[in-house]
């Protein structure tokens, strides 16, 4: 995660990643939910947001994003 995380800040490119976990769809600045091919939902993840500026170690961070 560390290597898309670098590529959108140091080099401001987009990343769409795709994924089933909640954890892993935390890092996203934006979050977008699917069902049956349409959208569900489309939101700002304001938790990651909250953690940026937050050092908190990888095991804490898991779990900080499922409060």
């Amino acid at each position: 995660m560390q290597i898309l995380q670098d590529l959108r800040e140091r080099r401001a490119i987009t990343i769409v990643l795709i994924t089933h976990e909640p954890d892993i769809a935390a890092y996203g600045s934006r979050i977008i939910a699917m069902r049956d091919g349409a959208i569900i939902s489309d939101k700002a993840n304001t938790r990651r947001r909250a953690l940026e500026n937050v050092q908190i170690p990888g095991a804490a961070v898991a779990a900080a994003h499922q409060i």
